[in-house]
């Protein structure tokens, strides 16, 4: 029977008709361009009515080594105490810092807006939703980001659906299509999410998670869970590869930098004994476990957005964590993150699946390369620096950061899903053919071939798969200073990974120590000629009246 219908529907592909496995092949003649909804991330400008910008928040010059000044001495004390009133004490000069910062965007405890904001469109621009949309169409098509969508990123995914689904239906009126396409950009991916939850898909053509969070993100994962761990090598790994941040922006001085670094090395040079980690461990278990939810609720904890982007493993974990004790306080808070939880995260698979079945192409794109962020166990764990890699990719199998996936793995598996490189077997994913992998590029940076494996996949007159564009394979890496993504190949390969020659030439434990003591002597001598100066500057004066 089944190659009975194997011919059947041969004969129908060669006179250029439907569908096969429930995945059309279009003809020409009977295609459609639909509108794409392009799901933006977080991060984006919030405004006040009166346009007073509120976010993202930008703390006063200065304001972390004043902050660390003040703070420094609370926090000795409380480590070397453990007492109770003494913990209590740096908690509350902490979020004595950290609280004003957030006062105009932080949410009530239901986490509901205490005031109308405006939200940002591009650098300086407003976005709102007119009553009526123009049509968008361009040459037979429309732009990848024709109906780009901001939003209030704080609020319940559900909320954001709400307005979402609004929009979604005046494009469809301006533009007289049924259907759209829907990009969910990171954290975009969890309104987009929502809103296939509570109004299904009979408005979807296609569907792309373009580095979606949705899944998944590390750090409101590892700080609300609890589950922080500290290492030295990771610390050093991630330092040596953000793109966005580097150590010495903290400007600390070149001698205590030395010392902080040569101490940093020396301890990943030394991971059975790690003395630098082990003190933050020390730190973190007597004083800022503690300390660490009251300090999130006071700027970010209120966010159900933020929420949306736990790990689902990791959420209960986190719930009890962050509210023990605080349950009536922040009720209408929990019961909103739990109705997400409970009705997306853990139905995530569900609710995509039976898109697909209805006929809906589903694909996904992902990065890799880079370290993930050094506060937890899955540090080690391949990354794009701030979401792991098997979330991004709906379930793909990674090797380590510095590791690859065992040869005895790989001979277990169909290599075709493995990655040259050896870091990836994208046949665990939920969408194995039609899932991308950009090695190289951390999280942050779009180059423009993302978006264009989104237009193509949205555009394509037959299903677009990791099999059928030479441009664009399954497995991509970016090269060079505008991260240009070509197809992944042994003589590039070495370019997914960032960083790794770095640790391999990272001091030993010998140049580790001279720098630790050249930067402790410096400051030292320094002390003691500032000493010797005010002695002299005693006997002088003595002299001087004597």
């Amino acid at each position: 029977m089944k190659k009975a219908l194997s011919v059947i529907l041969s004969l129908v592909m060669l006179v250029g008709c439907l569908s096969v496995m429930g995945v059309g092949i279009v003809n020409a003649a009977d295609y459609v361009a639909y509108p794409t909804v392009y799901i933006n991330g977080g991060r984006g400008s919030l405004y006040k009515t009166d346009g007073t910008k509120i976010a993202p928040v930008e703390p006063p010059e200065g304001f972390l080594a004043d902050a660390v000044k003040d703070c420094i001495g609370d926090l000795a004390k409380a480590v070397v105490t453990g007492k109770e009133e003494d913990m209590q004490a740096y908690k509350e000069k902490l979020v004595s810092w950290i609280a004003p910062l957030y006062d105009d965007i932080r949410l009530d405890n239901n986490g509901e807006r205490t005031e109308p904001v405006i939200v940002g469109y591009g650098k300086t621009g407003y976005f709102t939703i007119p009553d009526t949309l123009p049509n968008r169409i361009s040459g037979g098509e429309y732009p990848l980001q024709a109906y780009i969508y901001y939003y209030d990123w704080r609020l319940d995914p559900y909320e954001t659906a709400a307005e979402l689904d609004g929009y979604i239906n005046k494009i469809m009126a301006a533009t007289g299509r049924d259907k759209v396409n829907l990009v969910g950009r990171c954290e975009g991916g969890c309104p987009l999410m929502a809103y296939l939850e509570a109004y299904g898909h009979g408005h979807v053509n296609k569907i792309m998670f373009f580095n979606t969070a949705s899944n998944g993100y590390l750090l409101p994962t590892q700080l609300c869970s609890g589950k922080v761990e500290f290492r030295s090598a990771d610390i050093r790994a991630w330092l040596n590869n953000n793109v966005h941040f580097s150590i010495e922006e903290l400007e600390i001085g070149e001698d205590i930098l030395n010392i902080l670094l040569g101490m940093l090395n020396l301890s990943a040079a030394t991971p059975q004994i790690d003395l630098l980690g082990s003190t933050l461990d020390g730190v973190y278990t007597r004083v800022l476990r503690e300390v660490i939810p009251d300090v999130f609720m006071a700027s970010y904890g209120t966010f159900p957005a933020v929420w949306a982007m736990i790990a689902s493993k990791d959420f209960d974990d986190a719930l009890a964590y962050m509210f023990e004790g605080k349950e009536a306080q922040y009720a209408g808070l929990i019961e909103k993150v739990t109705y997400y939880h409970e009705n997306v995260q853990l139905r995530t698979e569900e609710i995509l699946k039976e898109c697909e079945a209805d006929g809906i192409q589903i694909g996904a794109i992902a990065k890799y390369g880079y370290p993930a962020i050094p506060l937890t166990p899955e540090a080690e764990e391949l990354s794009d620096g701030e979401a792991l890699t098997k979330y991004l990719s709906f379930g793909a199998t990674c090797s380590t950061y510095a590791g690859t996936l065992s040869d005895s793995y790989i001979a277990a598996h169909d290599e075709k899903y493995i990655s040259v490189d050896k870091k990836i077997d994208a046949s665990t994913c939920l969408f194995p053919e039609t899932t991308w992998f950009i090695g190289g590029v951390d999280h942050q940076s779009t180059p423009w071939e993302m978006n264009d494996i989104c237009q193509r996949f949205f555009t394509a007159r037959s299903p677009m798969t990791v099999r059928t564009d030479a441009t664009y394979p399954q497995f991509l890496v970016g090269q060079g200073e505008s991260l240009t993504v070509v197809p992944l190949t042994e003589e590039n390969k070495d370019l997914s990974v960032v960083g790794l020659e770095q640790e391999a030439e990272a001091p030993g434990v010998v140049d580790s120590f001279d720098q630790f003591m050249s930067g402790l002597l410096t400051v030292v001598l320094r002390l003691v000629e500032r000493v010797r100066a005010i002695i002299d500057g005693i006997i002088a004066h003595a002299n001087g009246t004597a």
